[in-house]
């Protein structure tokens, strides 16, 4: 051949490149393994500290961490699950793990207390508890006995002939008009007896209330206790409110004194018959009172 040179065939390299391919590969995926491994590890190194911190944390407060180890691992499990893998240090997403738990626990129990708390203690229940009318017919009970007592010194009097039936019912008129009075120093007694209980029983509540808010965590607390307590003071003073509200009478509800004169004067000039004891409310039986010819008989003592 004349000066020209025979090109070659080429040579065929593709399986040395597929064998550099794949070393290569298989040298990056050996290095994530590790890189994996690596990290898993770190992670794990961390999250073991963290729960040995946090044991530590509930030891120095007092508490047996074996008794919170449900909720360190949960909370610690959570933290771990959203590290994400491309974190220096890990172990910074666990901080204060101890101190967290036992916080979100001791606010858990806390909030727990207070609703089972309202559950027999809520808002107002003071007024529920004891209602407006809780001494109604106390009042009514104490109002009729005076009035009677009352009534029954103007019936001495027309029995006895001091006064006659006129006068008698004179008399009660001015009784009648006596019960306004009465009746407002009974609801003002009572009103009295209702608000000092109330006040009593709102301030255990409010002494089991606070207690609940300030729960720290490994104490023991019932707060059904209060419960207890609360039941237990209503029933105290549901049982003396009948003497609780004499004593705050400022005395007789119905004065008797001038109610001779103003039944006299009711009735007008009478033949009547003076007796000293009917006209002080006593009764005396005088049976000799016939027989007597000497008795002293006015035409009205009025």
């Amino acid at each position: 051949m004349s000066g020209n040179r025979q090109q070659g065939t080429p040579v065929d390299r593709s399986a040395e490149e597929e064998a550099v391919k794949a070393k290569a590969e298989a040298e990056e995926k050996a290095r994530q393994e590790a890189a994996k491994q690596a990290w898993a590890e770190k992670l794990g190194g961390a999250y073991s500290g963290a729960i040995n911190d946090a044991r530590d944390y509930f030891t120095m407060q007092g508490l047996d961490p074996d008794d919170f180890m449900s909720a360190i691992n949960q909370q610690a499990d959570r933290i771990r699950g959203n590290i994400p893998t491309d974190a220096a240090d890990p172990l910074s997403f666990f901080n204060n793990l101890g101190q967290n738990v036992y916080d979100t626990q001791e606010t858990t129990a806390r909030n727990k207390y207070l609703r089972q708390f309202n559950e027999f203690a809520p808002t107002g229940f003071e007024n529920r508890r004891i209602a407006d009318t809780t001494d109604d017919d106390i009042l009514a009970a104490i109002n009729a006995e005076q009035y009677g007592s009352a009534d029954q010194y103007l019936q001495n009097l027309l029995s006895r002939g001091v006064i006659t039936s006129a006068g008698y019912e004179a008399g009660r008129r001015d009784l009648d008009n006596q019960q306004y009075r009465a009746k407002a120093q009974l609801e003002e007694a009572g009103l009295g007896a209702l608000s000092s209980a109330r006040t009593q029983i709102g301030n255990l509540a409010n002494e089991g209330r606070n207690a609940a808010a300030n729960y720290q965590l490994g104490n023991q607390f019932d707060p059904f206790s209060y419960s207890t307590d609360i039941n237990n003071s209503i029933d105290a003073f549901l049982q003396g409110l009948g003497g609780n509200i004499r004593n705050r009478l400022p005395g007789q509800l119905y004065t008797t004194s001038g109610l001779a004169a103003k039944a006299g004067a009711g009735q007008g000039a009478q033949n009547t018959k003076f007796d000293p004891n009917a006209l002080a409310g006593l009764f005396v039986d005088n049976n000799d009172d016939d027989d007597d010819n000497t008795s002293a008989n006015f035409s009205s003592i009025f």
